[in-house]
């Protein structure tokens, strides 16, 4: 990693955020290195840099480099939360790293652990977030 790191665990397992990525510590030929993963659902950051907001039905997801967030308070102290995107909700845009993926004739954009189906007849398009169709 290039950059200082936070650790986040999940359980007893630590994982590494550094510029908006997360990273597992990994052992190739005999030499610690790091490796991009996706990011640990249940891990706690203390802040977020310049996030933006979705609410949905009543709940409030803060959404940094492609990855849902829910704000809880701990021991007095607000914390976030990586959880799981919404499924249902409609987004302006997806990310950048997205690719195509198809089942069957039907067509979703898949980045990461999201899958997203493009809103038909919507001006400008819009996506929904969907369950994998896997």
């Amino acid at each position: 990693m290039t950059c200082a790191h936070t650790t986040v665990y999940v359980g007893m397992y630590p994982y590494y955020h550094c510029g908006g990525v997360y990273y597992d510590r990994v052992y190739y030929k005999s030499e610690v290195t790091y490796v991009t993963v996706s990011p640990p659902t249940g891990g706690e950051v203390d802040k977020l840099d310049n996030p933006s907001t979705l609410e949905v039905e009543g709940v409030t997801y803060y959404i940094e480099s492609d990855t849902f967030y829910q704000k809880v308070t701990r021991d007095g102290k607000d914390v976030y939360v990586i959880v799981d995107a919404p499924i249902g909700v409609e987004v302006d845009d997806v990310p950048d790293a997205a690719v195509v993926v198809s089942v069957g004739e039907v067509q979703y954009l898949q980045y990461d652990k999201v899958f997203y189906r493009q809103v038909a007849g919507a001006s400008p398009s819009k996506y929904v977030i969907v369950a994998s169709p896997f």
